[in-house]
């Protein structure tokens, strides 16, 4: 055996072998896992017990390849203190977009107020980072998917249901349909209609 291929699985062992990480990549992922996880990509270190990148996801991480570049996208894209608030927060990467340009050097500044991401100061980002989620949505109209998964949403839960109504209870359900129907034909139009 070469010292080259020892010194590459001595290295993807210590990587493997910390049963922590992989513990916390399946509940919650934090940087340092998602470090490492990139490290064994980047470096090819997955190699030494598995033909490919997926193969290796599939063995050795609690989730797949896909998910695994993912979360390494996220920690290219927003560094290291996204896991942190994401973990605490349930903050969506999406939802992290409107905050990361607040985030710096393990620490959140929202309204003139710098916050260092420690486990002391947890509660007091909790309500800043949703008191700035919530300006940012005031700011934005909802998107037309997310309204439609809504209200389709709702329907789902219609059609489910199975319990017995009320005359009353009917009746108020058909009102607040056809106030819906009210409501739709009343959203402006965005610009003409799509050809069939």
């Amino acid at each position: 055996m070469s010292q080259s291929t020892l010194t590459n699985e001595t290295e993807l062992g210590r990587w493997i072998g910390r049963r922590e990480a992989a513990q916390t990549l399946a509940s919650h992922c934090d940087a340092g896992a998602v470090e490492s996880l990139r490290a064994i990509r980047d470096q090819k270190l997955y190699t030494e017990v598995a033909p490919t990148w997926d193969a290796f996801c599939r063995t050795y991480v609690p989730f797949t390849r896909r998910h695994a570049d993912r979360l390494i996208s996220y920690l290219e894209a927003y560094g290291p203190d996204y896991f942190y608030i994401a973990r605490i927060t349930g903050i969506s990467p999406a939802d992290f977009a409107h905050i990361a340009p607040f985030v710096a050097n393990g620490a959140i500044t929202l309204d003139g107020v710098t916050l260092a991401l420690i486990p002391e100061n947890e509660p007091a980002i909790i309500a800043a980072v949703r008191a700035q989620l919530r300006q940012v949505r005031a700011a934005q109209p909802e998107s037309f998917d997310r309204l439609f998964k809504r209200v389709r949403s709702i329907g789902i839960v219609l059609f489910r249901y199975n319990g017995a109504v009320t005359v009353a209870e009917r009746e108020k359900l058909q009102t607040l349909l056809r106030n819906f129907g009210h409501m739709v034909a009343k959203l402006p139009a965005a610009g003409p209609a799509p050809r069939a």
